[in-house]
């Protein structure tokens, strides 16, 4: 799955000519992507307002309070945030659960609360958008160093 998201940076720095770099290490939860077979990640793009990179990398970070919300599902695996080397302010986050269909319940589940947060949040970037769904096939070991 990592590698998934691995291709999917290179994708995009190549087109881009940008570069990103991991912001952090896999969490616990990640860890659990390791060794698993199928599972789906979520990718989103965020163009971070200058004044609110250090507020937004602590929210959205894999300690974050979006990860905590999402920990209260068993099917969330962990997130991963990454920040562009070459564009100050643009980041990219990957959430990683079990299937698609746990997140969309999750979502659905906790409607009012992401809602609420999400809302919140609007105030730290000037874009955000949805990269892609993907689900990760076959199975793989990451070296998370």
């Amino acid at each position: 799955m990592l590698r998934l998201v691995s291709e999917l940076i290179h994708f995009e720095n190549v087109r881009s000519s940008g570069t990103l770099s991991t912001m952090v290490s896999p969490s616990s939860e990640e860890s659990k992507l390791m060794t698993s077979g199928r599972h789906y990640v979520i990718v989103w793009e965020f163009r971070v307002r200058p004044e609110a990179r250090d507020a937004f990398e602590e929210i959205y970070s894999p300690d974050g309070y979006w990860a905590r919300l999402f920990r209260e599902s068993v099917d969330y695996l962990g997130t991963q945030l990454s920040r562009d080397l070459d564009r100050p302010g643009r980041y990219l986050t990957c959430d990683y659960w079990t299937s698609r269909e746990a997140m969309h319940h999750f979502k659905q589940t906790h409607d009012a609360e992401y809602n609420a947060f999400d809302q919140q949040c609007e105030h730290l970037t000037d874009k955000e958008f949805l990269v892609g769904e993907f689900e990760c096939v076959g199975r793989e070991s990451v070296d998370p160093s």
